[in-house]
């Protein structure tokens, strides 16, 4: 019956793909985006501290100084640990050109209080980042490995350029696929910023005990099993109050507690929770469509309904036959859908 007129099967096939096409397209970044939980080790205890003005909940583009967070190190029982970072651009300089990538830098306890284990070789050792200038050595992310490198599982101690490094930095690990950037407040204003990318590197930081007073650090923590995130900030507000009264570079500003599941899906959820309903829509405008054309279809064929139902067809059986057909539409326009999604 449906070969019988193919222009009303191609039209509705057509239109079921558009609408589950796009539907399903959204989806696919939602589930990737906020669904799949970060690839860091239970996420629901990493909390991000940014810097708000005391009385306030804005947060600052400051970020915290070394004398601060290394204190908290030592003092802040609520916590596992604590560990600095930074967002960073460089240049990669291989035999076809130059290419920028996003990056980070991070201090010495960083990959223990994440729980990011690489895929290939190893993190930093204690050694690689202590004192002003850390060792020249690097980690690199899943993508560039696979995209600059070929995938090389040789990688491991070979050297690559980066612009804005004197000495070229050895490579010692690759981390897993999937893991995006810690949003960083000190680095919002710039440029090539994007806390929704994939990181390309990690770099061994260390504070420099010239500028120990320096506020540019962003500061993350795991909290101890049982310890709620009200009750670190109480602590570390207690502490960062002391430190104000004898430090008064540090007065002014108090720390705030973000669950990281929440900050690192705060701009997707912006964007893709509209684009989803949007998408929902289309499929519901495509639904009623496809609707519409087999209650047209259906009137035209009240004739041979009647002959059907003359010979001794019951209506059941007419139910059935029409089922069948509109299930036979859906299967080709879900195919067409995945179809045109297929790389």
């Amino acid at each position: 019956m449906l070969l019988k007129q193919p222009g009303f099967a191609i039209i509705a096939v057509l239109t079921l793909g558009l609408g589950i096409g796009a539907t399903s397209a959204v989806f696919s970044l939602i589930q990737g985006v906020l669904l799949t939980p970060p690839a860091y080790r239970d996420p629901s205890r990493l909390v991000l501290i940014p810097a708000v003005r005391s009385g306030q909940t804005t947060v600052e583009s400051r970020g915290w100084a070394p004398l601060q967070w290394l204190e908290w190190q030592k003092k802040a029982k609520s916590f596992e640990g604590i560990a600095a970072y930074d967002w960073g651009f460089n240049f990669l300089v291989l035999l076809s050109g130059s290419e920028s990538l996003e990056g980070m830098v991070v201090s010495r306890d960083y990959f223990r209080v994440t729980g990011l284990q690489p895929i290939l070789g190893r993190t930093f050792l204690p050694s690689e980042t202590d004192g002003a200038h850390p060792a020249p050595v690097i980690i690199l992310g899943y993508d560039v490995w696979q995209h600059k490198f070929n995938g090389d599982p040789g990688i491991i101690g070979r050297k690559i350029h980066l612009s804005r490094r004197d000495t070229p930095p050895v490579v010692v690990g690759v981390m897993p696929p999937g893991v995006r950037f810690l949003p960083s407040p000190t680095s919002a204003r710039e440029p090539n910023y994007n806390p929704n990318a994939q990181v390309g590197f990690w770099l061994p930081a260390a504070p420099d005990p010239q500028h120990l007073k320096d506020a540019w650090w962003n500061v993350v923590g795991r909290l101890r099993p049982g310890a709620t995130p009200e009750q670190a900030q109480a602590e570390l507000g207690v502490l960062v109050a002391q430190e104000g009264r004898s430090e008064r570079d540090f007065q002014g500003f108090a720390p705030r507690l973000d669950p990281l599941t929440d900050e690192v899906n705060r701009d997707g959820r912006h964007i893709l929770l509209p684009l989803l309903g949007a998408a929902a829509l289309v499929l519901l405008i495509a639904c009623g469509n496809v609707a519409a054309l087999l209650l047209v279809r259906g009137l035209q064929r009240q004739q041979e309904y009647a002959v059907r139902t003359a010979l001794g067809i019951g209506r059941l059986e007419l139910v059935r036959q029409v089922s069948t057909e509109n299930l036979l539409l859906r299967w080709p326009g879900a195919a067409s859908a995945l179809r045109s999604r297929s790389p």
